[in-house]
Order: structure tokens, then sequence, then C-alpha cells
């Protein structure tokens, strides 16, 4: 249910260079070391072809933006990532790609305009989830020790609170946490966003706190299609007890279910629904990697 952690003389891809990960360097004083200064995306790669990579492309685009990092030298990353796949022998198998960028080298305090960020992008192999985890759900445990950060509405490099709230979960003898803000409210899990059945209606948190997800933006357009529609309404931990179904989603599982939230069993329900439209969104993934 992971990317594997490392390949054995793995390709990557760094500033314009394909290269391998053993010869792969960037200085200590690029302020994605110094600072967490960067964003990136995760995304699936199947059979070689990325998932929704426009729609992840949108997303950092919008953040670099907010950063003053700058597009303008950015490669086709289609084809990137098609390269990498055949240089790591990957084809026809399903992987998880990232790609990074941080501001590069600079002396500037605050968030000095960068037109020469460090990019790159590296792949691994991805086993996705058996049929019977995704019948099993996650365990789930609300996160309640620390608030959101602001930052959490971008996918910047400043990640430890996600991997606090990550290994708080599993100290608790769960799979994932789910987060609050500042305010009590829930936003997402460590490493996904949320859809939750609550009164015969499909909601989702609505917090200025939270990562807009493409995969949320993939199965709400899908709900649409099935006649449903997807709210984005204020949650509260205690709105979790009268929730039919809750589902996880994110850019390398697709949709997964919950089976409990800090030892209370949700119901079984929907875990038919949560499987068609996991298919489908696989399938119109493709079909959009396929089509620009």
């Amino acid at each position: 249910m992971k990317a594997q952690s490392s390949m054995p003389h793995a390709w990557l891809w760094l500033n314009g260079r394909f290269v391998r990960e053993e010869d792969a360097r960037i200085s200590p004083l690029d302020r994605g070391v110094q600072y967490g200064d960067g964003v990136f995306e995760t995304l699936r790669v199947e059979r070689g072809q990325p998932l929704y990579l426009k729609c992840h492309l949108e997303r950092i685009s919008q953040s670099l933006h907010w950063l003053r990092i700058s597009t303008e030298n950015f490669p086709h990353w289609r084809g990137v990532l098609q390269h990498l796949v055949q240089l790591n022998e990957l084809e026809g198998k399903t992987a998880a790609a990232k790609i990074l960028v941080t501001r590069g080298v600079s002396p500037q305090m605050g968030t000095p305009l960068s037109h020469r960020p460090t990019l790159s992008c590296f792949l691994r192999p991805f086993s996705t989830p058996e049929d019977s985890a995704y019948h099993q759900g996650l365990r789930l445990h609300v996160y309640s020790h620390e608030a959101a950060p602001s930052l959490a509405r971008h996918k910047t490099l400043n990640y430890l609170f996600f991997q606090i709230a990550r290994q708080a979960a599993l100290d608790q003898g769960k799979d994932e946490s789910i987060l609050l803000d500042f305010q009590g409210r829930i936003t997402e899990t460590s490493t996904g966003a949320l859809l939750i059945r609550l009164n015969g209606q499909w909601r989702t948190p609505a917090s200025p706190h939270r990562l807009p997800s493409t995969t949320l933006k993939a199965v709400a357009a899908l709900l649409h299609g099935m006649g449903e529609d997807v709210r984005e309404e204020t949650i509260l931990p205690s709105h979790l007890h009268e929730a039919e179904a809750i589902w996880t989603l994110n850019s390398l599982m697709g949709i997964m279910p919950a089976k409990e939230v800090d030892g209370k069993p949700m119901p079984r329900k929907f875990r038919d629904t949560a499987h068609r439209l996991r298919t489908l969104w696989l399938k119109e993934g493709m079909k959009d990697s396929n089509g620009d």
C-alpha cells in the first residue's frame, strides 16, 4: 500500500538532466533544504501514463505563483515522466511519481522572486492495496493535539506536521489521522482528502486549511454524473458518529473507505459504490492521460 523507498541505480530527472539517483546533487544552500521553501506533487503513473497530470500541474502552478517561484522554464512534464518510466523499466506497471520544485539558492530572506528554481522528478514502483484492504477499510484516528497549519492549503515541503500526525495514528494502532484546523473543524487526513456521507448527502470539509484535492475533484464529478452532489460544509469530530460512510481519497490509492474512527465502527455502507467509483476514476484518469 505504499511506494518502495528505493530502487538500485534508479534514474531521476534533475534540472534538465536524467541522472542516476546516486549521482544526483543539490546545494545544501538550496532553500528547499534550508527552509522547506518549495512545493511538490505526488501522482500515480499507470502503465506508463501519468493520471490527472493536468490537474496536478494546475495545483502546483497556483502554489508556485503564490510563492513567487517562476514556472516559465518548466519542462514538458509528461515527456519527462514517460522517459523516466522507460529508464526505470516500469512500463506496464503502477508507479508513484513525485515532482519537486524549490526556490533554489538565494541569500535573500523573505520569499524573493525566483526565476531559477530547482526542479526534480522521480518514480517509485507502487503496490496498490489488495481488494481485501479496500473491503476492510482504514482505521482512523482524530488528531487533536495540534491544528493544521495555514500552509496546509498548499503542498509545500514543510511537511513534518503531517508526518507527526500520521505517526500519532500509528502509535494508537490506527492507519491514518484525521486533522483539525484552529477552530476544531475537520480538514482532511495526513495523506488525503475526506468525503463523508451525512444525512443522505455527500459532504467534504470546508476549511481554509485544507489542500484542494485533485482526486476529490475527479470523484465529485463522477458522483455528479451519477445524480449525486458533493457539498462543502463545516464538519466537526462529533459529526463523524453520525456518518453513514467515510472515505479517504488520494492520487495513489483512489478511494479507501474507513472501517472505524478511534474504535467506533463505521457502517459498512457504500462499499460497492466506492469500488465502482474507484474503477471509473482510474478509467477516466487513463482517458485524461491519452487526451492531452
